[in-house]
This record gives structure tokens, sequence and C-alpha cells, in this order.
């Protein structure tokens, strides 16, 4: 294994920093429309695949509430 390097890295916060509240808030957010993309998007193309139209609702519903 080559020896760690002392040279600076790219990160913008350390081990035990805290960013900003309006930083962090936008991360935050980003971290939930990502998490509802990935809880929304099964039963949807399930759902229409199986000609469930009318039970969408629900059926995003149930995964949003499984999901926590």
């Amino acid at each position: 294994m080559p020896p760690e390097s002392s040279s600076p890295s790219d990160l913008i916060y350390g081990l035990n920093d805290r960013p900003k509240p309006l930083p962090a808030l936008l991360a935050a957010l980003q971290h939930v429309l990502a998490a509802f993309v990935g809880i929304i998007t099964p039963p949807l193309i399930i759902g229409s695949t199986l000609g469930l139209t009318a039970h969408l609702p629900y059926l995003i519903s149930m995964a949003l509430m499984v999901s926590g």
C-alpha cells in the first residue's frame, strides 16, 4: 500500500465540521427528493404495467408508508 500523501484534499468539510444551515437544508431537501423518486417510481411502473391505474394512489401511499 502506498503511504498516505500529505497534500491537501478537495474536501469542503472536515470530519467534525458542521455546514451552515442553508447548505445543510438544501442537501437534506435533495436527499428527500431522491428518496421520493426511488419510492414512488416502482409502484407507478408496476401498477401501470399491470393495469392498476385506479389503484395507483393507494399503491403510492402504501409505498410511502412502508418506507417510513
